[in-house]
């Protein structure tokens, strides 16, 4: 499925997130890209094989506007954000990697 990942973040009064003083939009490349790349503490057991999968998807989510992503791409990024962000970025994330 293809995913737009320039969608930008919004608080709930719509206003633009910005990623820091930059003002730049937070995006779902953004959300993506940093979960792939980062470690929570609580995966700790992650492979050097699955650490490899996740840098290859974090490219990809990179440098392409639209990716192709699998089922299983979109239940890991899920997952990701899941645990590595507050409720406001979770809730829009999930809407936008599962468009109706």
């Amino acid at each position: 499925m293809q995913i737009d990942v320039t969608q930008e973040f919004k608080t709930l009064a719509g206003d633009v997130i910005p990623v820091d003083e930059t003002r730049e939009p937070f995006t779902l490349r953004a959300a993506c890209v940093n979960v792939l790349l980062g470690q929570a503490t609580d995966e700790r057991g992650v492979t050097g094989e699955e650490k490899f999968k996740r840098y290859e998807l974090a490219r990809k989510i990179y440098n392409e506007d639209k990716p192709e992503l699998s089922v299983e791409d979109l239940a890991l990024l899920k997952k990701l954000i899941g645990a590595g962000y507050a409720p406001l970025v979770v809730g829009q994330a999930w809407q936008m990697l599962d468009p109706k």
